[in-house]
């Protein structure tokens, strides 16, 4: 698929990071027992890039996604907020994240 092409894919069987996202970017809840925690991830970690493609939103997120399939491998590029004990501490880093499709995600949804 080029950049700039529609994704005919179905929606269940697009590819994500599985988690539940906001605004720019940012993990909303702590992830389930799905890719996202698998490599390390977890809630308020703001994505920055995938595979190398800078993003702001979660529609970048997928965009990003759009050439992929369920089963690769992608990294993701994250900051994450960390408390010293009176003082917030920022740093990036990276997660190597195996995309599943939508409807795997929310099939284990289901049983949450």
């Amino acid at each position: 698929m080029q950049a700039g092409e529609g994704d005919s894919r179905s929606d269940a069987l697009r590819p994500v990071l599985g988690l539940r996202m906001s605004g720019p970017a940012l993990v909303e809840d702590e992830p389930d027992d799905g890719p996202a925690r698998r490599a390390g991830m977890r809630k308020g970690d703001e994505v920055l890039a995938v595979d190398g493609i800078r993003v702001r939103t979660v529609y970048g997120i997928g965009l990003a996604l759009k050439a992929r399939k369920p089963g690769d491998k992608v990294e993701v590029r994250l900051r994450r907020v960390e408390w010293d004990g009176t003082q917030p501490q920022s740093r990036e880093l990276t997660a190597v994240v195996e995309l599943e499709s939508r409807a795997a995600v929310m099939e284990r949804m289901k049983y949450r």
